[in-house]
C-alpha cells in the first residue's frame, strides 16, 4: 500500500514539474511575440521615437457652484412629483442629467411622516429624480 501511494505523489509531483514548465515556456512565448510586434509597429511608423517620451498631464482647477439649474430656468416650475410618504422639508432634486433643483415641501403637500432622507421618482416624461432631504421642518 505505501508502495502505490509514493508512487502516486512523485506521479503527481512529475505532472506538478511538467505543468510547471509549461507555464513558463507560454509566457516565454507571448513575450516574444509582443516584443516582434512593437519592433514590426515601429519599423512600420519610422515617425515614432523608440524610446519612451515622459508624458504629462494638463492640470484643471474645478470651480464648485452653488447650485447648477439645468432644464426649465428658475421662473419656469420644474414639473416633479412627490413621492408616496415624503415628509415636510427642504430637498434637492437632482436628475440622472446632473440638473439640480431646491424643492420646497410644505405641510400641506407632505403625503406622511416618513424618517427617510432619500426618496427616488419618475416623472411623466420619463426623467428620473433623486429627492435628497437637506432641512427638516
Amino acid at each position: 500500500m505505501n508502495a502505490r501511494v509514493l508512487l502516486l505523489v512523485l506521479i503527481t509531483g512529475l505532472f506538478m514539474a511538467a505543468w510547471d514548465g509549461d507555464q513558463a515556456a507560454m509566457h516565454a512565448a507571448i513575450a516574444k511575440r509582443a516584443q516582434q510586434r512593437a519592433t514590426a509597429i515601429a519599423a512600420a511608423h519610422p515617425t515614432v521615437d523608440a524610446e519612451p517620451a515622459e508624458v504629462t498631464f494638463p492640470t484643471h482647477t474645478l470651480t464648485a457652484l452653488k447650485t447648477h439649474e439645468s432644464g426649465p430656468t428658475a421662473s419656469e416650475p420644474a414639473d416633479i412629483p412627490l413621492p408616496d410618504g415624503v415628509a415636510a422639508g427642504q430637498y434637492q432634486a437632482v436628475d440622472q442629467f446632473g440638473g439640480i433643483r431646491l424643492l420646497e415641501v410644505s405641510e400641506d403637500e407632505a403625503t406622511g411622516r416618513n424618517a427617510r432622507d432619500f426618496h427616488l421618482v419618475d416623472a411623466k416624461d420619463g426623467t428620473r429624480w433623486y429627492l435628497i432631504r437637506i432641512n427638516k421642518r
